[in-house]
């Protein structure tokens, strides 16, 4: 998945005998598998897992998107209602 825009956001889990907890940023335009990989190695972080993290991430950014989408949604509809009040009132 590539970010239309720049996001960061806090995670924390344990990794063997060690607790990551870091902030994770992705930049607009780059793909998520860069930015996982970056910050695996970053905070040395084993290959095996890169999947998982990687699952996890994209899913976040899914849900995120699926909201933004939402709530965009809502915005246009609610301006729709607005905008056809106001065309009511001015044809009267």
């Amino acid at each position: 998945m590539i970010s239309h825009t720049d996001i960061t956001f806090q995670l924390e889990f344990p990794v063997g005998r060690k607790y990551v907890a870091a902030q994770f940023h992705l930049r607009k335009g780059e793909d998520t598998s860069v930015a996982v990989a970056q910050f695996m190695q970053e905070f040395d972080i084993p290959p095996y897992l890169s999947v998982s993290l990687l699952n996890t991430i994209d899913t976040f950014l899914d849900d995120q998107y699926i909201r933004y989408n939402d709530d965009q949604d809502k915005l246009n509809s609610m301006q729709r209602k607005k905008d056809d009040h106001i065309n009511n009132n001015a044809k009267q």
